[in-house]
C-alpha cells in the first residue's frame, strides 16, 4: 500500500504539471508571422506595423467592398509604423496580399491567383529592398488558403503555394517564374483600426 501511495504521489507531482503545461502550449503561443522559402533563403516575417494594434503581422476584412468583402494582409521583417516610404529602408522584406472571397461571409477558401475576377481574386506579392535595390515578385498563378478565420483579435491561419513572376526589378521582366510556398498566422484587426 505505501508503494502504491508513493508511484500516486510522483504521478500527481510530476506528470499532471507537465500535462498542464502541454495542453496549455497550444497554437496561440506561436505567435504571428508569415513563413515562406524563396530561391533557397528562408524568410520568417514577425512584423506589421506599430499604429495597427501592437505591430505584429495582421490581416483586415472590410466587409461589402466593390460588390464583395475585400481581405488584406500583412507582414514585414522589418518593424516601422505605416507611414514609412518602404524604398526609404533598406534590407526590408513584405509580403501583401489582397482576396476577394467567393461568397461575402464565408473566408476560410481557397483563393486563386490566376482568376482575377471579382468573385475569386488572390493577389500575394512580395517586395524585398536589399542593398539599394529592390525586386518585386508579383503573383501570377497558385492559391492562398485560409484554414482559419477568427473574430477580430483573434488569429487567421493558412497556406499559400503561389507562382510569381520574379524580381521585376532590377532583373529583367522576362525572368523564369518562381514558385513558392508558405505558410502564416495573423492577428486579425478591425478596418476602423486601420490609419
Amino acid at each position: 500500500m505505501k508503494k502504491l501511495i508513493i508511484i500516486c504521489f510522483t504521478v500527481v507531482v510530476f506528470f499532471v504539471p507537465l500535462i498542464l503545461f502541454a495542453s496549455s502550449c497550444d497554437s496561440e503561443g506561436e505567435g504571428y508571422f508569415i513563413k515562406f522559402t524563396l530561391e533557397g533563403q528562408e524568410y520568417n516575417l514577425s512584423f506589421g506595423f506599430t499604429d495597427i494594434e501592437t505591430g505584429e503581422p495582421y490581416i483586415v476584412l472590410y466587409p461589402g467592398v466593390t460588390n464583395g468583402d475585400l481581405i488584406i494582409f500583412f507582414g514585414s521583417n522589418v518593424e516601422s509604423d505605416s507611414s514609412v516610404v518602404r524604398e526609404d529602408l533598406d534590407n526590408v522584406i513584405d509580403v501583401r496580399a489582397r482576396l476577394f472571397p467567393h461568397t461575402p461571409g464565408t473566408y476560410e477558401d481557397d483563393y486563386d491567383a490566376a482568376t482575377n475576377s471579382i468573385n475569386s481574386f488572390c493577389e500575394l506579392d512580395i517586395y524585398i529592398s536589399q542593398n539599394s535595390e529592390v525586386y518585386l515578385y508579383d503573383s501570377t498563378s497558385g492559391t492562398t488558403t485560409i484554414t482559419v478565420f477568427g473574430a477580430e483579435g483573434e488569429a487567421v491561419e493558412g497556406t499559400f503555394n503561389i507562382t510569381f513572376q520574379g524580381g521585376l526589378a532590377p532583373a529583367a521582366i522576362g525572368d523564369s517564374p518562381i514558385t513558392v510556398t508558405g505558410e502564416f498566422r495573423l492577428k486579425r484587426v478591425s478596418w476602423e483600426d486601420i490609419p
